[in-house]
């Protein structure tokens, strides 16, 4: 077995950037003060799952929005993180409350400002469309952009890894 594959066998813990990860990266905001976000549902499909099969997963993002509130919910998300300035410190938060150590914490960006937590992190992953110095620092990088199903892409690789990916196939196939 490759190293990756025995670092990604260790993660329990999964947590996403918002803007450029989980979306686009594009911020649309209108007159009266909103901001709206567009998700990929594979994207929101994959955290449920990660979640139903007994992973923890974590938004920990640098604005503040009622819709990331909202799609936590929504997708199981256990802890949602908003208007943090250090990722890492929040990130570290979160494991504690878990009792988890950097090495089952897998986190996902695709900016300068996730690169603290990106490289403490025990499995670290990027979208296709992350900014150079992220993308050269991380374990794994999408074949998918932000917003498109790279959170999706390193579920799975990581469910794969951990040998529960084919359990979730014959789940959904009805096949228990």
């Amino acid at each position: 077995m490759n190293d990756l594959s025995e670092k990604m066998k260790k993660i329990r813990l999964i947590a996403l950037d918002v803007d450029g990860t989980l979306t686009d990266g594009r911020i649309r905001l209108d007159n009266t003060d909103n901001d709206t976000k567009a998700f990929s549902a594979k994207d929101g499909l994959g955290l449920e799952v990660w979640t139903r099969y007994g992973g923890i997963s974590a938004i920990i993002t640098g604005r503040t929005s009622h819709v990331v509130e909202r799609r936590a919910r929504e997708n199981s998300v256990k802890y949602a993180e908003q208007g943090c300035r250090d990722k890492s410190s929040a990130l570290r938060k979160i494991m504690e409350l878990e009792k988890l150590g950097w090495e089952e914490v897998c986190f996902v960006g695709d900016d300068l400002n996730d690169l603290g937590a990106l490289t403490k992190a025990g499995f670290s992953a990027a979208p296709a469309d992350a900014v150079p110095e992220v993308r050269n620092r991380v374990d794994f990088v999408s074949s998918f952009p932000g917003g498109a199903g790279a959170v999706r892409e390193v579920i799975v690789t990581i469910m794969r890894a951990q040998e529960t990916w084919e359990r979730v196939i014959a789940d959904y196939l009805g096949e228990k």
